[in-house]
């Protein structure tokens, strides 16, 4: 269900795919390389009033529903959305400062919830709809969770989650509960705040499992600085638009795909994260159809559109017009790069449209970003170096012990970069170590969890967590600590397996698991590969487990002891896309992996 509004300007059922032409809005547009000053913000309801007040009538956001149906918003119309949404809260006893469970799909309703918290100076508590009925009550589990830790004062969720949300309300003293059409009913528009650097702008919780999701608090003055930086360092223009398929309840969606467009006044176009997963040529083609410069997704999407959309579906593509393709939220590969480049550029991708960046929740959403006019920076370097003294040491690409990491930048001005040892000394350029950030885009730490924060905010460093060297100043990320796979007194970082398995015909993009298990009997860890497949036949089946094992061996040297084949949808994931190494090594050692062909 979505809201009905003389606001939502209904457009035609688009068909992406051959034959499809370009939006009447942006049929005329050409880029522009004449760079305007860019407007400082204090705020999100910030951002809407002024865009509204000076460009009330333009279309700006652009949204495609999950059967491809279109629907745009002119400034002023969402302005009046938002401010329906807030006066409609407000009604309900919901004020500055107080948290707000927000649960939609992409789509105007959410828009409007989400908004409509930052006019009133309310703090939005995004979350992930359930995507199936199986998925329901763990939806209900998590929604307890991050209620009681975040302390919510009120759910504004789809009209078919209001039956789970009503026992968690109930729990929490009888909260109201707020669907679509709630959000629309007429009221007096609200008075909005002048709100400080300091205060909250919204909780984004880690997509992690139930148990060890964790909200991060980012504050007005932190996503405003983090949003003006990307801005910045992209050299975004108005007349760009960005469209993405992220889901805003993640940071790189909200963030990346809705706010910091919003701060350069850029249009906005969002489908459903499940339009893309279904049929990923509907994103290349949304891109086409809206002529836009900016789009975002992990690693594992570009290989997707690589691997699985037939050469008749890109017939008439025009990709030219995409300035920089956002990579990150995982790790990237360069050969997704290169593979993801040599096909499509016949449809107009230049290799300088890549742009892979390295960011988290706990620092907005970037932290550093490379030139964006330059292609990324590729570093070879010894394998055998990296895993047995941590050192980068670069050999020439025909060297067999190469391998190649991408370059993912430098920090933005005012912020800080530092890799440091197990101690917390800094290392010099081509040590490996852990990550280190500072600057005024760090969050203020994590929704009552005091123990945790204190550990990883310390006399105003992040500690990441994260792996990586710099190299001429570029930083490299290598891995994640607490996910190294300890073999014959070396470390290896899954990563390396991951990708190299990825690369083999056969396995789904996204979904390949490496870890390490014990292994009693030699004193070390079992290499384990699990990796998706659509493939049934027991004979291509193992054929098929000899070519990611001489995949893994050729691309790091080391063979692993265990290939393990799945079906697809088999591996958890968290909301965002990422796959569950802790829960897959689990269902594995527990002997409840599916296998494939089915055991009889």
């Amino acid at each position: 269900m979505t809201i009905s509004s003389p606001h939502l300007i209904s457009g035609p059922t688009l068909n992406f795919g051959p034959g499809m032409g370009v939006h009447p809005a942006r049929r005329h547009f050409t880029p522009s390389h004449t760079f305007t000053p860019l407007t400082r913000y204090t705020s999100v309801a910030d951002i809407l009033m002024e865009r509204a007040r000076r460009d009330p009538n333009r279309e700006t956001f652009f949204l495609v529903d999950i059967e491809d149906k279109l629907t745009s918003v002119t400034n002023a119309g969402m302005l009046a959305l938002a401010q329906q949404a807030a006066s409609a809260l407000s009604r309900r006893g919901v004020k500055r400062g107080d948290r707000v469970f927000i649960c939609f799909d992409t789509g105007p309703a959410q828009l409007c919830a989400f908004f409509g918290c930052s006019l009133l100076g309310a703090v939005p508590v995004m979350a992930e709809p359930p995507l199936g009925f199986a998925r329901m009550l763990s939806w209900q589990e998590r929604a307890r969770k991050l209620t009681a830790d975040a302390e919510v004062k009120a759910f504004i969720v789809e009209e078919g989650l209001r039956e789970l949300a009503e026992p968690v309300a109930a729990e929490r003293g009888g909260l109201p509960i707020m669907g679509p059409t709630e959000l629309m009913e007429p009221g007096e528009p609200v008075d909005v705040p002048a709100l400080r650097p300091d205060e909250l702008a919204f909780i984004q919780f880690s997509s992690g499992t139930t148990s060890d999701a964790k909200g991060v608090m980012v504050t007005h003055g932190a996503l405003m600085t983090n949003a003006t930086r990307i801005a910045e360092a992209t050299r975004t223009q108005p007349h760009h638009l960005n469209m993405a398929w992220l889901p805003l309840y993640h940071d790189m969606g909200l963030v990346g795909t809705l706010i910091t467009p919003m701060i350069r006044d850029l249009q906005v176009a969002l489908m459903p994260p499940l339009s893309f997963v279904m049929k990923p040529q509907r994103w290349l083609w949304a891109i086409h159809y809206f002529k836009a410069a900016l789009s975002q997704a992990p690693n594992f999407a570009y290989l997707l559109c690589v691997n699985k959309i037939p050469d008749e579906e890109l017939r008439g593509l025009n990709l030219s017009f995409w300035r920089l393709a956002f990579s990150g939220a995982e790790f990237i590969d360069h050969r997704t790069l290169e593979k993801f480049q040599q096909r499509f550029a016949q449809y107009g991708f230049r290799a300088t449209t890549h742009f892979p960046v390295y960011g988290m929740a706990e620092s907005v959403l970037a932290a550093t970003f490379p030139d964006p006019d330059a292609e990324p920076y590729l570093d070879v370097i010894s394998r055998e170096r990296l895993y047995e003294d941590g050192e980068a040491v670069p050999v020439a690409p025909e060297d067999p012990n190469a391998m190649v990491l991408v370059g993912v930048g430098r920090p933005f001005p005012g912020h800080e970069l530092r890799i440091v040892d197990a101690d917390g000394a800094p290392l010099p350029e081509r040590r490996q170590g852990q990550v280190l950030l500072k600057g005024p885009s760090l969050a203020a730490g994590y929704v009552n969890q005091p123990k945790l924060t204190a550990e990883s905010f310390r006399d105003g460093w992040l500690w990441t967590g994260d792996l990586g060297y710099v190299a001429d100043g570029e930083l490299f990320i290598s891995g994640r600590m607490k996910e190294l796979i300890i073999k014959g007194g070396r470390n290896y970082h899954p990563f390396a397996f991951e990708t190299a398995a990825a690369q083999v015909k056969g396995c789904r993009a996204g979904s390949v698991v490496a870890f390490g298990a014990p292994d009693p009997t030699a004193g070390t860890e079992h290499v384990v590969i699990v990796f998706e497949t659509n493939v049934e036949d027991a004979a291509e089946v193992s054929a098929l487990c000899k070519q990611v094992e001489k995949a893994v061996y050729d691309a790091t040297g080391l063979r692993p002891d265990r290939v393990l084949p799945a079906p697809p949808r088999t591996l958890p994931k968290t909301s965002s896309g990422k796959l569950q190494r802790g829960r897959v090594r689990d269902m594995v050692l527990a002997g409840n992996l599916p296998s494939v062909p089915p055991k009889e």
